[in-house]
């Protein structure tokens, strides 16, 4: 006589994964915001360090 196998109840293995690795793949808008951000502050650091300077 065969034995049933029972279906295993809860997370099955690697949908963590999945669903991290979807997330890495979306795009990452907010980071051109931060260059832009970090690019403006170093021009007007840049101007700042040329008038002392000059």
């Amino acid at each position: 006589m065969r034995r049933r196998r029972r279906r295993r109840r809860g997370p099955r293995p690697g949908l963590g994964a999945r669903r991290l690795g979807r997330l890495a793949r979306r795009p990452q808008t907010g980071l051109l915001h931060q260059y832009y951000a970090q690019a403006a502050v170093c021009f007007v650091v840049l101007t700042v360090f040329l008038l002392l300077v000059g």
